[in-house]
């Protein structure tokens, strides 16, 4: 059972048919759905998260503190943060080797979070 899935992706996703199916099949596994957290960037976090909120499941944001951290380091804090709150699986939508989605994806893969990466180009 998934209680917490992390999805991470590249702000210039463009296919968000991707999106849909691959949290579809999420929903496929028993249990209750989990809830989603994402880093409420837009592109894919902003897709999935409306997509799943729109069936009144629990979503989880977890903005960049730009202000605080800056341009070079917000990213990467909240990546690390995400990661650090645990998370059953996680969902990678990685376009043109997006930098942001490739660290969060390489970090839940060194935590042992089952990673599934969709690549885009």
């Amino acid at each position: 059972m998934i209680q917490r899935l992390l999805v991470t992706g590249s702000r210039e996703w463009r296919n968000n048919t991707t999106i849909y199916d691959a949290l579809d099949l999420i929903l496929l596994i028993p249990g209750h759905p989990p809830t989603l957290v994402h880093g409420d960037a837009n592109g894919v976090d902003i897709v999935a998260a409306s997509y799943w909120a729109s069936f009144g499941f629990p979503v989880e944001p977890h903005p960049a503190d730009w202000k605080r951290f800056g341009r070079k380091r917000a990213g990467v804090i909240r990546n690390a943060q995400m990661v650090q709150a645990g998370a059953d699986r996680c969902l990678a939508f990685i376009r043109n080797y997006s930098h942001g989605a490739t660290h969060c994806s390489q970090l839940a893969l060194k935590a042992h979070i089952p990673t599934t990466i969709y690549r885009e180009n």
